[in-house]
């Protein structure tokens, strides 16, 4: 008797413990993400160990942590910071020949070609 019709019994036995191992890790790697939540927030622990509550009640496990962490983190409030552009600032061309007068200490010629 196959448990996968059209499919030889070995190979129906190969993908069944697939999917079982498959729903096993599933099951661990969730259910240490649900303790580690567990841990950050200061949860109440569950009955039963988190492996099993996600083996078990998968789909409520996950919205319940959905929900949990969709409240806590509407608590968190970003602060944005805005920068303003600083004010236009226009050159004067006799103030640049005054500034680099001061800052040579010499009075620097200028030849005009005309």
């Amino acid at each position: 008797m196959a448990l996968f019709p059209g499919i030889d019994p070995g190979t129906s036995f190969l993908i069944g413990e697939g999917l079982l191992f498959t729903w096993w890790m599933c099951g661990i790697y969730t259910g240490l993400f649900r303790q580690s939540l567990q841990k950050k927030y200061h949860l109440k622990n569950s009955p039963c160990d988190p492996c099993m509550v996600h083996c078990c009640m998968h789909w409520c496990a996950l919205c319940q942590e959905h929900r949990e962490m969709k409240s806590r983190l509407s608590d968190v409030v970003v602060s944005t910071t805005f920068t303003n552009p600083p004010a236009v600032q226009e050159m004067n061309m006799n103030e640049n020949r005054r500034s680099a007068v001061s800052e040579n200490g010499v009075q620097q010629n200028q030849h005009n070609l005309e």
